[in-house]
């Protein structure tokens, strides 16, 4: 089996995923991000995966070439922002590409009272949306948050 998992960067869940994953299933994991490795985040971890992939520039684009490049047979896509898995939906669907996507939720936007960044929040809410709605699962970090999601999006 081959994934993708997609994340701005790495996080510890991102690190015991591999580990629990590549323990109990032949399988090959690459990593896709736009900001750091585990490595330059933890110290290790780099060596769970096959290969790590920066993307540059517009991810629509830089995720079309990596999938017309790599056959994948799952995408994990790790939230906070969501832009990444919108990102991976759009490039699906447009790409016509039948891969399933899991979508990770470590945090939504909506709940927050906080700023995420410099990023506009209506963007953020927008993109939370579509990938609460659109990926094929959903994994929560926990029962509250899901069922705040069931909430906000039904």
């Amino acid at each position: 089996m081959r994934i993708l998992f997609l994340e701005p960067q790495p996080c510890i869940r991102a690190l015991k995923y591999a580990l629990g994953l590549k323990k109990h299933y032949p399988m090959q994991i690459t990593f896709a991000y736009t900001q750091r490795t585990l490595n330059e985040l933890y110290g290790t971890g780099d060596e769970l995966f096959e290969e790590w992939i920066k993307l540059n520039g517009e991810p629509t684009c830089a995720l079309e070439k990596i999938l017309q490049e790599r056959p994948f047979d799952l995408i994990h896509s790790h939230n906070a922002p969501d832009n990444l898995t919108v990102a991976a939906i759009n490039t699906l669907r447009t790409t016509g590409c039948r891969i399933p996507l899991i979508h990770d939720v470590h945090d939504m936007m909506s709940l927050r009272k906080t700023p995420y960044g410099k990023q506009n929040i209506d963007t953020l809410l927008k993109d939370e949306k579509i990938a609460l709605r659109e990926s094929d699962g959903l994994i929560f970090v926990s029962k509250t948050m899901q069922d705040m999601a069931i909430q906000r999006y039904p």
